[in-house]
């Protein structure tokens, strides 16, 4: 895996794009997202490691139940970054739902 994290600030996003993400399960079940990656607009991987999350959260969306999470990921070290990421757990599959800085 590539170690490096990208410069956040440059990455345009379509919303809701397909990750892989990398968790571990905490002792009660409960997920732990370490690092996820995608691929951007101009088909480069990037990976972002996530530094802390900030809140997880079951919500329902259209009617299938997501856990959301919301984590930070430190930007070359300069600044905080924060992602939503989303499980549909009927699905099973993570997505990158939204920048939100």
């Amino acid at each position: 895996m590539n170690e490096t994290i990208p410069n956040t600030s440059s990455l345009s996003l379509n919303v809701n794009v397909p990750i892989q993400l990398d968790a571990v399960c905490g002792t009660q079940g409960d997920f732990v997202p370490r690092w996820f990656r995608f691929e951007d607009d101009e088909h480069v991987i990037q990976t972002i490691k996530i530094s802390r999350i900030i809140s997880r959260k079951e919500i329902g969306y259209v009617g299938m139940k997501s856990l959301q999470f919301i984590c930070g990921s430190m930007d070359y070290g300069e600044r905080e970054r924060l992602f939503e990421l989303r499980y549909n757990i009927p699905g099973h599959k993570w997505t990158l739902y939204q920048m939100l800085s």
